[in-house]
């Protein structure tokens, strides 16, 4: 059973609004403006519930709930960005991608895009979008011009490395020489 509250169940609680304010301006009042929670880290559980599964390695141990939190709140990428600096996310659909998603959008502004886009529509939308980094897998690095990527933009170029074993979606980064 899942220990998890109901998204916004304390609006039953709330009082009725005073005639002069509307419902949305109770909602934004009681939603954002009095919790606590800043970052999207605050909304992760923290349960020994599963998280994500490996759809083609059921052996392995899903990933719990409580180690994506800690995955996440651990987070940090082999180079030096901000919050507002946009990372390219161009990974192969996986459990490693959702969680690679869901820690940098925590921090940092994520732009994922298709793994299987060409070379030039990257590196277009790479230079529109101005991004500060792309993460991807090694195999892609030749496909996507990540190098020439790298040298034009000067952006940082960020392996995502699976974990062979261990609960699923577990990764390791490496920064791109």
């Amino acid at each position: 059973m899942c220990d998890l509250p109901i998204p916004l169940s304390f609006i039953h609680t709330l009082p009725p609004p005073h005639h002069d304010v509307s419902l949305g301006d109770l909602l934004a009042h009681h939603v954002t403006d009095n919790r606590p929670n800043s970052t999207l880290l605050d909304y992760l559980p923290n349960t020994n519930t599963p998280a994500l599964l490996h759809p083609s390695d059921l052996m392995r141990p899903p990933l719990l709930h409580r180690d994506v939190h800690s995955f996440v709140s651990s987070f940090s990428l082999p180079c030096a960005l901000g919050p507002g600096d946009r990372v390219m996310v161009a990974l192969p659909t996986s459990p490693e991608n959702a969680l690679a998603l869901l820690a940098l959008a925590t921090y940092h502004t994520v732009v994922p895009v298709n793994v299987s886009c060409t070379a030039r529509e990257l590196h277009e939308d790479a230079a529109r979008l101005h991004v500060k980094a792309l993460m991807i897998c090694s195999d892609a690095e030749h496909t996507l011009r990540a190098r020439d990527l790298k040298e034009k933009l000067g952006c940082h170029i960020i392996y995502m490395i699976p974990r062979g074993t261990g609960p699923s979606a577990l990764f390791d980064m490496k920064l791109m020489d």
